[in-house]
């Protein structure tokens, strides 16, 4: 097994190699009972719904780090030491798809609206790798930047945002290419491991581990707002309806911050001391639920909100090194991709 002190050794060693949990209320509300009327679920959209939460099955696909589910239902992760990508269908997750050979280190992978292509990052080549999902074979190959980690597509696909391990922010064009690519430096040196779009797409939001969050301008990278925080800020999500921003912090803490001034609204501690805590984070598509994965402690914590600013925890312990999350098209299911034992099945 390999030691992961920190994340940032993790990345080094990936690179080289090529509870309940304690609530943060005394609510007896069940945190895991359905509750459309939520505050996290004021404004979802009809028929979106949310895992109950059991853990109904691990697929055995060992290595897997980024990971992605399709709008048809296909579940893509990708595995960083074998540099490939595996997968498997919702609807038979017993047959798992033949493994494709990617550019080295890929890191995360992202699917577009159809569910047809998925991009997939190479932090060791610098280019983003084109994969047509229903032929499993890849495409294209976009050339960027060498150590890229997230990515996200922009308003209509027209753009790929890619952040990088030490510290940048691009954007590249995906349709007709006659824009040129952008970029911006946050001079932090710290991996942007953090990334995401606001719903109506006029808001990009970037996380470096360094505990700095930026607002920028989609078009420009122009930076509209910036706070500094005291954790080692990982993945980042806006909710479905746009009205918060939520930040996994690894020593310990779930964020929740007004997507406008980044001020912090919210601090709900998931009972883990150090660097075991929250690593990937992500909100169930109607807006109910905040899962994340504290890769160092083996658990998934699943937040709810009975009350406004009331917050019930509840957690399952998978053990291994969890990373992503990601839910079905309808949020009925969220799959974690955990790098040791493989890709848990939540409903």
């Amino acid at each position: 097994m390999l030691a992961t002190r920190t994340t940032a050794g993790r990345l080094a060693v990936l690179a080289m190699a090529t509870l309940v949990a304690n609530a943060c209320t005394d609510s007896a509300a069940d945190p895991l009972k359905l509750a459309p009327q939520a505050p996290l679920a004021a404004k979802s959209k009809t028929g979106l719904t949310h895992p109950v939460g059991v853990l109904s099955q691990t697929v055995p696909l060992p290595g897997t780090w980024g990971i992605a589910v399709s709008s048809t239902g296909e579940v893509l992760a990708s595995q960083p030491t074998a540099n490939t990508i595996g997968g498997f269908s919702l609807s038979d997750p017993t047959t798992l798809r033949q493994t494709l050979p990617v550019d080295g280190w890929p890191l995360d992978i992202i699917v577009n609206a159809k569910g047809t292509v998925a991009y997939v990052s190479s932090g060791n080549t610098g280019n983003i790798d084109v994969i047509d999902i229903k032929s499993n074979t890849k495409t294209d190959t976009i050339p960027l930047v060498q150590d890229i980690y997230r990515l996200r597509l922009a308003k209509n696909e027209a753009k790929i945002y890619a952040t990088t391990l030490g510290g940048e922010l691009w954007a590249a064009p995906l349709k007709g290419g006659k824009k040129q690519k952008a970029s911006i430096n946050f001079g932090t040196g710290s991996a942007v491991n953090g990334a995401s779009l606001s719903p109506s797409y006029t808001d990009l939001y970037a996380a470096s581990t360094n505990g700095t969050i930026w607002r920028l301008d989609p078009e420009t990278l122009a930076i509209r707002a910036q706070v500094s925080l005291p954790y080692t800020i990982q993945d980042i999500a806006v909710t479905p309806d746009g009205t918060a921003l939520w930040a996994a912090g690894e020593n310990g803490y779930v964020l929740r911050l007004d997507p406008m001034t980044l001020a912090v609204n919210a601090t709900i501690w998931t009972g883990q001391y150090g660097y075991a805590g929250p690593f990937g984070l992500a909100i169930s598509p109607d807006g109910a639920r905040v899962y994340a994965a504290a890769s160092q402690s083996g658990t998934i914590y699943i937040i709810s909100e009975p009350t406004p600013n009331t917050f019930d925890v509840a957690s399952i312990v998978v053990g291994g090194d969890p990373r992503r999350i990601a839910f079905s098209a309808d949020g009925s299911t969220a799959v974690v991709s955990n790098y040791y034992t493989g890709v848990h099945i939540i409903q």
